[in-house]
């Protein structure tokens, strides 16, 4: 990106976190949304599938952050075998993240 390419680092690691805090805001969000039942539990399954898609660590941040606002009223006994996925996938993708650090 042209604008990050001419930016100092103080500059660079401010607008990083200013894109992650409006992530996570926007993620929450949506968690708050389903939580009044403006949104459906589709749509919010759907949103986990995507958020576990990528693996770096501001998305899992933001899986994190939903998982938290949404997690209680998703966990029913009919989403049991989705519910057990994703925590899988999140464990795996925190067992990558932390191999990585280590390298």
């Amino acid at each position: 990106d042209a604008e990050v390419a001419g930016m100092n680092a103080a500059a660079k690691a401010a607008k990083s976190r200013r894109v992650r805090v409006r992530m996570l805001g926007n993620v929450r969000f949506i968690g708050e949304l389903f939580r009044q039942e403006i949104l459906n539990e589709k749509i919010m399954h759907d949103c986990v599938k995507r958020l576990l898609a990528s693996k770096d660590e501001d998305t899992v941040e933001c899986l994190c952050k939903l998982m938290v606002t949404i997690g209680k009223q998703l966990d029913r006994k009919e989403a049991k075998l989705y519910m057990d996925y994703y925590f899988e996938q999140m464990q795996a993708t925190a067992n990558e993240i932390s191999i990585q650090r280590l390298k």
